[in-house]
């Protein structure tokens, strides 16, 4: 029998800048792959996060709904960068 295990690196609030924008007080989480199939959570838009992201620490995060609208209501937020404290991530996928 397969075991998940949904692990959690990190959970707090930051401010997050995307352009000329900024939004304080963003909650941020950190996740393994399962966390979304545990979760039963779905991606809206690209793809989903991969084992071989989380080994390679890849610089990428999911939106939620209310923070791309935000940011990104005209544009698609595929391949846009923000920043959430003094780290930069791209969206290679966003939002459930």
């Amino acid at each position: 029998m397969r075991q998940n295990k949904q692990r959690v690196g990190f959970a707090g609030c930051i401010t997050v800048r995307a352009n000329n924008d900024l939004l304080e007080d963003v909650t941020i989480l950190g996740a393994s792959p399962e966390y979304f199939e545990i979760r039963n959570l779905n991606v809206a838009t690209g793809r989903a996060l991969t084992q071989a992201d989380e080994t390679h620490h890849s610089p990428i995060c999911f939106l939620g709904a209310d923070v791309a609208k935000r940011f990104f209501a005209t544009v698609d937020p595929v391949g846009k960068t923000i920043r959430a404290g003094t780290h930069s991530y791209e969206f290679d996928y966003m939002g459930l």
